[in-house]
């Protein structure tokens, strides 16, 4: 245990030195974070994400100085998840909501979109900046399969990700669609128990979770891990006329 905590406090120590703008993922209800799956496997980096969970990406840093940067999702990867800000305000187009305190009082978070991309623009302030959580983008996973949100440091490259935050999707568990997952999905996966035949899109109203044409103990199991999460409305606000909810 002594040399588990030495070696977490010199990674403490190590990564303050560099100075740096990174992100994390946390779960919305609870500000749980998400440990990486493994930082070497960016296919991976996220898995087990249910279709319907909402996540937030925080910028933080270890140091106070003027940056800005971006959050987007691009081609192929908006069939598969949604970024969205907080209390935004459509006249001018900002979202005050998703500025945190320690990137300043004129702090910005711009919504814009081009052709296959959908993204916010991040910029601290020039001045009042204090080490610590810089911005709060929310991120919703909207199908199975696998979601690649690019991460831009723009005083590394405006064109280039310095990194992407890789989320894998599984099947929703909340089959009656009333945000949680509860008993009336328990009810739902009963209803279902041993029929042979599920096929897609419905599988069995979503109950035949492995999609192996069956409504089982495989499924069972898979349900359970999933006890009482709570999922988003399909529909998503993106502050920018221009954005679409989701279908």
């Amino acid at each position: 245990m002594k040399k588990l905590i030495m070696f977490v406090s010199l990674f403490c120590i190590v990564s303050v030195a560099a100075g740096k703008v990174s992100t994390r993922v946390c779960f919305t209800d609870s500000n749980t974070p998400l440990v990486p799956f493994d930082s070497n496997l960016p296919n991976v980096e996220y898995p087990d994400i249910m279709v319907g969970t909402k996540l937030m990406i925080i910028v933080d840093s270890n140091v106070a100085k003027y940056w800005s940067g971006s959050l987007t999702i691009e081609g192929a990867n908006m069939d598969y998840g949604v970024l969205s800000c907080r209390d935004c305000n459509e006249a001018i187009l900002d979202c005050d909501g998703s500025v945190l305190p320690a990137a300043g009082e004129r702090a910005q978070v711009e919504p814009w979109e081009n052709t296959g991309v959908r993204g916010y623009d991040l910029y601290t302030d020039s001045r009042n900046i204090t080490p610590g959580d810089w911005f709060v983008i929310d991120y919703v996973a909207t199908n199975i399969g696998l979601c690649n949100v690019g991460f831009y440091d723009h005083s590394v490259s405006p064109f280039e990700p310095s990194r992407y935050l890789t989320f894998s999707h599984v099947p929703t568990r909340d089959f009656d669609g009333d945000t949680v997952v509860s008993f009336g999905d328990w009810a739902i996966l009963a209803q279902y128990w041993c029929t042979p035949f599920c096929n897609g899109p419905d599988w069995c109203e979503g109950a035949d979770i492995d999609r192996d044409h069956d409504v089982d103990f495989g499924d069972l199991t898979l349900f359970t891990d999933y006890w009482l999460e709570r999922t988003q409305p399909p529909y998503v606000d993106y502050c920018a006329g221009s954005f679409a909810g989701v279908e």
